[in-house]
């Protein structure tokens, strides 16, 4: 579990959440690992699909700049250049960026409304 919750986050609140989380399937192992490839081949899935999704509205992107999760990463820089969003990078933030650092999201979502 503790290596779990560090590939999430990188403060201390936000592994503790994911540990929280992850404490619900102690014991049920098999289910947990169930539930996580789910996410991850549902992502396969539509990358395969190479479908042609428009996003016709104003869109951020953020992304913490130490987040392991996955491809997150890689996915959201070809995302930003190909159409153009605005990428913002979270420094010192994992894959819950907003648990690590919730007041800069929160500053650059009311920036990017406004």
């Amino acid at each position: 579990m503790r290596d779990g919750s560090k590939g999430c986050a990188t403060s201390d609140y936000g592994r503790n959440l994911m540990r929280e989380m992850m404490q619900a399937y102690e014991g049920a192992f098999e289910e947990y690992c169930r539930l996580t490839s789910h996410g991850f081949r549902m992502l396969a899935e539509a990358v395969e699909q190479n479908l042609a999704y428009e996003i016709d509205c104003p869109t951020l992107l953020i992304c913490g700049k130490r987040d392991m999760a996955g491809s997150a990463k890689s996915y959201n820089k070809r995302w930003a250049s190909k159409t153009g969003f605005q990428l913002e990078w979270t420094p010192d933030a994992g894959h819950n960026t907003n648990t690590d650092k919730p007041e800069l999201v929160n500053a650059l979502i009311e920036k990017f409304v406004q």
